[in-house]
């Protein structure tokens, strides 16, 4: 009885053994460097995200955000969730007409936001004269010069006329007009200055007139 049993452990034994792959068999899958973990202590310059990404991705829609100074009107310094450069891509609305962003390129753009420096923006001073209206009330003129071209209104939008201007009032209610809503929420400008009080009401103002013409 004790050498059947030997003989029977034996022979799993080998059936076991031969089961198992020899050497030779392994494979070994290559490993992507390119999609390994950023380091979060390392530096992510705008020329890196320039050369990874806005060249590849962006600067055929967006030939603006090629400096610096103008992608960070995209950018809340230290607040990735609050910057559209980096909402707009993770939720895959940007790029247009493209794969989205793998996992690096996000990683990437996060850090590059977080790793700036923010600094307090004070509001730019309302001007300490009134402006002068007209017989018609204030002018495109004018709220071009207070609001569209100091808060870099234009480097986003085409508001270069009036006309152009006109698709964001409504001339049947101005408070719900989205010129003035998205400047009294904050959501406009993107990033930067805040816009005075006394430039909301001016805004508000001239649609008003605008509407009355």
């Amino acid at each position: 009885m004790k050498n059947k049993t030997s003989i029977v452990t034996i022979s799993l034994l080998l059936l076991f053994m031969g089961c198992q792959p020899s050497a030779s068999d392994l494979k070994f899958g290559t490993i992507d460097t390119s999609q390994s973990a950023l380091d979060p202590n390392q530096p992510i310059s705008f020329s890196q995200i320039k050369s990874s990404i806005l060249t590849p991705h962006c600067l055929s829609c967006h030939s603006s955000v090629g400096t610096e100074s103008n992608l960070k009107n995209w950018i809340t310094p230290g607040n990735p969730q609050a910057s559209l450069f980096f909402t707009t891509v993770e939720n895959g609305s940007m790029p247009k007409n493209q794969a989205p962003l793998d996992t690096k390129s996000l990683e990437m753009i996060k850090m590059y936001i977080e790793q700036m420096v923010s600094t307090p923006t004070a509001s730019i001073p309302a001007s300490s004269n009134p402006v002068p209206t007209t017989a018609n009330g204030i002018s495109f003129a004018q709220i071009k010069a207070a609001v569209l071209t100091p808060y870099k209104c234009l480097n986003c939008h085409s508001f270069s006329t009036e006309t152009q201007l006109a698709k964001w009032i409504n001339k049947t209610n101005p408070e719900q007009s989205l010129f003035y809503t998205e400047i009294q929420s904050g959501s406009m400008p993107p990033s930067g200055s805040t816009v005075s009080t006394t430039n909301e009401e001016l805004v508000l103002q001239y649609i008003k007139d605008f509407a009355a013409r």
